[in-house]
């Protein structure tokens, strides 16, 4: 039977694969391989979140398996940054209306 703790991070680790199960016959949560681009080359992304959400994802990932899991950058939504073109980001927030709001500004932004 799988503990609370191991659901959370295959759900964590399942959204950073874009929603798709990772390649890897390893069950623990540090995948070695990302989901790739057909041509086995990982597809990098940037996770963006709020501040509970990153509290979320700082009690059961470490920085290293972010990057395991394709995260090449990681910000919170609340900070000033600059565009990443041709990087897709994965967005773990609450859904406020602040939230909301940021995320349909930096997207007409681009």
């Amino acid at each position: 039977m799988e503990s609370l703790r191991q659901r959370q991070i295959a759900s964590l680790v399942r959204m950073l694969h874009l929603n798709s199960e990772p390649n890897s016959t390893d069950s623990s949560y540090a995948a070695t391989e990302s989901k790739s681009n057909g041509a086995g080359v990982p597809i990098w992304k940037v996770l963006v979140f709020d501040s509970f959400c990153r509290d979320v994802v700082s009690t059961v990932l470490r920085v290293n398996d972010l990057r395991d899991n394709g995260v090449t950058v990681h910000m919170l939504l609340e900070s000033q940054r600059s565009s990443i073109s041709d990087v897709p980001a994965v967005y773990f927030v609450q859904p406020t209306t602040e939230n909301i709001k940021r995320i349909v500004d930096v997207s007409i932004s681009l």
